[in-house]
């Protein structure tokens, strides 16, 4: 992408409002092959938001079960429930990510502020998960794997004993590969807390209201 972007002020000016259409069709210099190749993309994200609903709703279920939504013992008993017809979990996540994408329309700068810290929030979860498990490597805390557990043999949840799964990296090796992810993602999270502009003030409400701005 970095490679064909060409000129990049037109690149961001594209009347589209897809960079990334604008740098298919300085590429290809074509718009049968520009449309194309939006059109494989717009397939994939759509293919790809399928899997991500199923993910969502997944991990609300997943907190439910582990009383981790707030409220009652019936709020999460209810979004625990698997059997149901109706799939609750489904019909909750699907309208809030609707009512996300809305957002746009009011303010740009507004959405990718949100889209900013669930990534920001994402590398945050590496990093705790990162952080234990190199202190579980180094306190030596983590079983050898095994073949011959039974189904009755209760791992890796909570008050259980910790054994490592059939793919894994033990040893030194694993211990610096743990910390190179400790100190890359340390990087990530600090970096991406920092504004894309110089005066991320005058930037915003440039975005916002650009010919108010001019007068």
């Amino acid at each position: 992408m970095l490679f064909c972007t060409g000129n990049l002020e037109t690149v961001l000016d594209t009347p589209t409002g897809y960079p990334f259409m604008e740098v298919f069709y300085q590429a290809t210099n074509s718009l049968l092959g520009s449309l194309t190749m939006c059109t494989i993309v717009i397939v994939n994200f759509s293919l790809s938001m399928v899997g991500m609903l199923a993910e969502t709703s997944r991990q609300l279920w997943s907190f439910s079960r582990d009383k981790g939504v707030p409220g009652g013992w019936w709020w999460w008993w209810w979004w625990s429930l698997v059997s149901s017809p109706s799939c609750q979990f489904i019909l909750l996540t699907a309208p809030v990510s609707a009512l996300l994408a809305l957002i746009n329309i009011g303010s740009p700068v507004a959405l990718d502020d949100i889209l900013s810290m669930a990534i920001s929030s994402i590398y945050l979860t590496y990093l705790m998960a990162s952080v234990l498990l190199l202190h579980r490597r180094i306190k030596g805390d983590i079983s050898p794997y095994n073949d011959n557990l039974n189904d009755s043999d209760i791992v890796n949840v909570p008050r259980a004993r910790l054994v490592w799964g059939p793919f894994h990296c033990n040893g030194l090796l694993g211990k610096i590969a743990n910390a190179f992810a400790i100190v890359y993602i340390t990087m990530v999270v600090f970096l991406s807390f920092w504004p894309s502009a110089s005066d991320p003030g005058i930037h915003g409400a440039e975005l916002e209201c650009p010919r108010c701005w001019r007068e």
